[in-house]
């Protein structure tokens, strides 16, 4: 994007974990250079559950150059993050897929990422592919009737 004209400086990275499996987040927090395997991983969001990430070294060097952050967020931020996505894009995410969006939102409340930067986020994963991760979210509508003539009569009261 530098060499295309289309950005002048380097972006700040801010890296996503789940809180169940954070090894990244966990080495800059504590200001080590060396990613230390993350014991028993605990969360829904599969896909970004790697306890050792081959590249992690590699990665928080990128973090740290570019002036940058990293941060956990739930599995129920992630949903959220998911939902909101839906509704206000129109983009159905999983929610690891939306774990980016989620932590953005994380990063904008704990003073991270202010409101006048821009920023992107990439989703990754359709949610068709977890459609069982969204429980009550996706739950079929409560409905007056079963039928037409229950509409007609709760409406004529």
């Amino acid at each position: 994007m530098m060499e295309a004209g289309i950005i002048t400086e380097l972006p700040r990275i801010l890296s996503v974990q789940a809180e169940g499996c954070a090894p990244l987040v966990r080495a800059f927090k504590k200001h080590k250079n060396k990613i230390k395997r993350w014991e028993k991983p605990s969360t829904l969001a599969k896909a970004i559950s790697v306890p050792y990430p081959l590249d992690g070294e590699l990665a928080l060097r990128a973090i740290r150059d570019s002036g940058g952050s990293a941060i956990s967020v739930s599995y129920g931020e992630m949903v959220n993050a998911a939902r909101d996505i839906a509704r206000l894009e129109g983009i159905f995410a999983e929610p690891t897929g939306a774990a980016s969006v989620a932590g953005l939102a994380k990063a904008l409340k704990e003073g991270i990422v202010s409101e006048e930067e821009s920023v992107v986020a990439l989703v990754t994963g359709t949610g068709l592919k977890a459609i069982s991760s969204f429980g009550k979210l996706l739950e079929a509508p409560k409905t007056i009737g079963r039928n037409i003539s229950d509409l007609k009569n709760a409406l004529d009261g």
